[in-house]
């Protein structure tokens, strides 16, 4: 049986308060579109960047530099929005957009 992939990405954990918001904004979708999926509250995050699939043997190697990669000092944004991708036509993710005026999620990225 061949290795089973992971997604692999970056990504912020989010505040209590941003993701109390953002949940509820899921609930009010749902109830306005019966064919959407309400992703668990527990699973909200601010991806940085998304590295591709990644198999056990390969996770294992990458996350400590993944994770000394994001030390650093905390980042402070604030959502600006809500994008549909791939687009608000075909929507198969709706995803909250965030300014980055301190440039500090970026720089994480870039390490």
């Amino acid at each position: 049986m061949p290795p089973r992939h992971h997604r692999l990405f970056v990504a912020f954990d989010l505040p209590d308060a941003t993701r109390g918001v953002l949940a509820g904004m899921t609930d009010l979708i749902t109830l306005a579109e019966p064919l959407a999926r309400a992703v668990p509250a527990t699973n909200l995050h601010a991806t940085v960047v998304f590295i591709g699939q990644a198999t056990p043997h390969e996770l294992e190697v990458l996350a400590p530099a993944l994770f000394d990669a994001m030390r650093g000092p905390a980042v402070t944004t604030r959502i600006t929005g809500l994008v549909a991708r791939p687009s608000a036509g075909r929507a198969r993710l709706l995803a909250a957009q965030y300014d980055d005026s301190s440039g500090l999620a970026a720089a994480a990225a870039r390490r």
